[in-house]
């Protein structure tokens, strides 16, 4: 039989395994969002996006009217919306 009252050995400390981090994209300068100092490039791309938004969106109020759900005025609100962005 072991003995109780024997000292016990001195339990080996663990150190935990390093966490990677992960890396998260900066936000895009104030100037990019505002149009300021871009690129032809770039605000062709913005165009194109925003135009995009505003077909589906209008799609979108389009089907939900044929369907004759009770979201076809929030959706065509924000088409007309997005549209008014549109033309500026």
């Amino acid at each position: 039989m072991a003995d109780i009252d024997a000292p016990r050995p001195e339990p080996t400390p663990v150190t935990p395994a390093p966490v990677a981090t992960p890396k998260v994209a900066a936000p895009p300068a104030l100037a990019a969002q505002s149009g300021a100092g871009t690129t032809v490039d770039t605000q062709q791309k913005n165009i194109a996006a925003a135009k995009q938004k505003v077909q589906l969106l209008t799609w979108a109020a389009s089907k939900l009217a044929s369907e004759g759900s009770p979201d076809t005025a929030a959706t065509q609100a924000k088409a007309d919306k997005a549209a008014a962005d549109f033309e500026r």
